[in-house]
């Protein structure tokens, strides 16, 4: 009877083992897909920066060119445009 229980024992360890090893992969695989959404968060963050000074320096060149309208404006003595 001590054979069986032994016998029971392994084949639950081994299991045990199959199923633990499933789950350490899938913990791994975990911790890749949070490293990677690391990475992507990092570069849309970077992203919105660029986009934002870009905005400024978009506002900055319409309000020159709007200055530069207007001091032809004055030198042409006519509007344009």
């Amino acid at each position: 009877m001590k054979d069986g229980k032994d016998n029971n024992k392994e084949a639950m360890m081994k299991v045990y083992e199959k199923y633990e090893a499933k789950l350490n992969q899938k913990l791994d695989n975990i911790s890749g897909i949070a490293s990677m959404a690391g990475v992507a968060i990092e570069f849309l963050k970077d992203l919105k920066k660029q986009m934002f000074k870009l905005t400024q320096d978009v506002a900055e060149i319409k309000a020159m060119l709007g200055e530069v309208k207007d001091d032809m404006k004055l030198l042409r003595g006519k509007n344009i445009f």
